[in-house]
């Protein structure tokens, strides 16, 4: 039973290791060439 739990549990965070890999970023966050991402906050 602790093997198939073990084996589960590596699954999981091979499957979510994978997933952070994945993303990519935007090309405007990238180029400082660019105008900056602005972000409009309010209380």
């Amino acid at each position: 039973m602790g093997i198939i739990v073990a084996v589960v549990f590596a699954s999981i965070l091979l499957f979510g290791f994978l997933m952070l890999q994945s993303i990519q970023t935007m090309d405007r966050l990238d180029d400082p060439k660019q105008g900056q991402l602005v972000v409009n906050f309010r209380e």
